[in-house]
C-alpha cells in the first residue's frame, strides 16, 4: 500500500515481469530505449574533470544520483492504465 499510484503522464514503456534467479521471484521491467532521446550537453568523462581539478584549489562536490529524468522512469504502463512509482 502505498507504493504506487495512478498516473497520466504519456510517456511510458509497456511493463513486463521477467523472472530472476532466485524461485519463484518476479521482477517488472520496462523498455526505455526506445523512448530516450540523445542528450545535448552530456557530461564530460571524469577523467577530464579530474584533470582540471588537478590544478585547483576550491572545488565542490555535486551528487549525480538524483537525476531529474529518473522521475520519467518511474512510470509504467500496464493494461489496467498507467502508474507512477511514489518511492
Amino acid at each position: 500500500a502505498g507504493i504506487i499510484r495512478t498516473s497520466s503522464l504519456s510517456w511510458t514503456t509497456p511493463l513486463h515481469f521477467v523472472k530472476k534467479k532466485q524461485p519463484v521471484e518476479w521482477g517488472m521491467v520496462g523498455d526505455y530505449h526506445s523512448k530516450k532521446i540523445p542528450d545535448k550537453y552530456p557530461l564530460p568523462h571524469m577523467k577530464d574533470i579530474a584533470t582540471r581539478l588537478h590544478v585547483s584549489r576550491i572545488f565542490s562536490k555535486v551528487d549525480l544520483c538524483q537525476h531529474t529524468t529518473t522521475s520519467l522512469l518511474t512510470k509504467k504502463q500496464t493494461q489496467n492504465g498507467i502508474y507512477k512509482s511514489i518511492r
